[in-house]
């Protein structure tokens, strides 16, 4: 740089321009960084998120093969339902739970 301002082919004010860019586009690629590895991370989760709606359950619902409509269900009900998580057993959630929901119910 140097030589070539002293051989006038360039003059000092277009070499610190030259400086400055060259410094700002460091710093913003450094900025970048933080992003890149948020969206590489919402990659990796939407990516199991799409897996787990794709998957085939081995669970039946009703025990059979048959489908009823929603509207022939006149009532739910729920009996003496316990609950614990498994990471802690001696916490219990739900202890004795009954309940009863009948269509057209109101709260």
């Amino acid at each position: 740089g140097g030589v070539l301002v002293k051989g006038q082919t360039l003059l000092p004010g277009t070499i610190m321009n030259v400086f400055f860019c060259i410094l700002i586009a460091a710093t913003q690629l450094a900025n970048i960084r933080p992003g890149a590895a948020a969206w590489r991370d919402g990659r990796a989760a939407a990516a199991r998120l799409i897996d787990t709606v794709r998957h085939i359950s081995n669970i039946e619902a009703l025990g059979n093969t048959q489908k009823q409509k929603l509207g022939a269900i006149d009532h739910f009900e729920m009996q003496d339902v316990s609950f614990r998580y498994p990471g802690r057993p001696d916490v219990g959630v739900l202890q004795g739970l009954s309940l009863r929901i009948t269509t057209g119910q109101k709260t």
